[in-house]
């Protein structure tokens, strides 16, 4: 019996020993080996170019505060690698910069700032350089001036302005509005009746530039405008007959109304001049009274006041003093009106 099992158990051993050679040959095996998960013992056995081998892992950066340094690009391309943090590898790869940076885009040039055209003339003596001595000055000469119009010499623009041509006795230049006249229209081109246009002869055309030029130095310059500074609210010019006599009748009418030699036979000066103003008669203008208190204050005296008048003369004061503001005729008009 002891034999017996002895034979059996080395028969067994030989059969699963001749068996282990074939069966680990076989694909069906490998297939089942693969089904049963031992995927370590397949990828070693199978050929490694009918398998692609499965695609890296994402790198990733090392955790905050493990040490490592992300790694840093070249000026050439390369990269150095960044050192491992504590327990860990390397950073992770920077992205490789190009030998060659990015051009810069391109920025517009700035817009240059443009300068209006230089004028042919600007001043006086310009016009007389550029002008009116090539262009004019060969017919126009002090010596024998054609048509009597010297353009040479100094004062060309009043032998202009306002005088009368000899064509008919237009004038050869007008200022009154837009400047024009017999002599720019000369310059556009012939004028029946009048003679061809200036220059005459072979030479050139003035130009519409050197024209505007003409009449810009002729016009006149536009006067300023003066605004007056406004009048401050205060207490009135005179309030007595001291200060009538002080601030208006001495300093604006006693020149001429003055006591030894009062004109109008109308004395300002002395005592009593309310008394000789308010009912008297003139003595030069049709006897018209020189005030009257009835009423509103008015009369011949403030008449004279305000301005000339036809047949009975100038505006007062006389000889080019300056006239009576508003409020100083108010106040010589408070004095005279009667008391309630």
């Amino acid at each position: 019996m002891l034999a017996k099992k002895q034979f059996t158990r080395r028969l067994g051993t030989e059969v699963v020993v001749w068996l282990i050679p074939l069966v680990t040959a076989c694909p069906g095996y490998l297939e089942e080996q693969a089904w049963f998960g031992d995927a370590g013992r397949v990828s070693s056995v199978v050929d490694a170019g009918s398998v692609p081998p499965p695609p890296p892992p994402p790198a990733s950066p090392p955790a905050a505060g493990a040490g490592g340094s992300a790694p840093v690009a070249t000026a050439s391309g390369g990269v150095t690698g960044g050192g491992g943090g504590a327990g860990g590898g390397g950073g992770a790869p920077a992205a490789v910069t190009p030998d060659t940076a990015a051009a810069a885009p391109d920025v517009p040039p700035v817009a240059s700032v443009m300068t209006p055209p230089v004028k042919a003339c600007a001043t006086g003596p310009e016009i007389v350089a550029k002008i009116l001595t090539p262009k004019c000055a060969k017919c126009h000469a002090a010596a024998k001036p054609a048509a009597g119009l010297d353009l040479e010499t100094a004062g060309s623009k009043a032998r202009l302005i306002g005088v009368a041509s000899k064509c008919m006795g237009k004038p050869l230049v007008t200022v009154d509005g837009a400047v024009g006249g017999h002599f720019f229209d000369k310059l556009s081109g012939a004028v029946t009746g009048c003679g061809n246009r200036m220059p005459a002869g072979m030479a050139p055309a003035l130009s519409a530039e050197e024209i505007d030029c003409l009449k810009e130095w002729i016009k006149p310059p536009t006067p300023a405008v003066v605004t007056p500074p406004p009048q401050m609210a205060g207490p009135p010019a005179c309030s007595s007959l001291a200060e009538i006599t002080s601030k208006i009748l001495g300093p604006k009418c006693n020149i001429c109304h003055g006591a030894k030699m009062a004109a109008g036979q109308l004395d300002l000066e002395t005592m009593g001049i309310k008394a000789r103003l308010v009912g008297a008669a003139s003595k030069f203008c049709n006897g018209k009274p020189l005030i009257t208190a009835e009423g509103e204050v008015t009369g011949h005296f403030f008449d004279k006041l305000q301005g000339d008048i036809a047949g009975c003369g100038r505006q007062m004061p006389y000889g080019g003093l300056a006239p009576l503001t508003p409020a100083e005729v108010k106040c010589l008009k408070d004095w005279i009106r009667p008391s309630p």
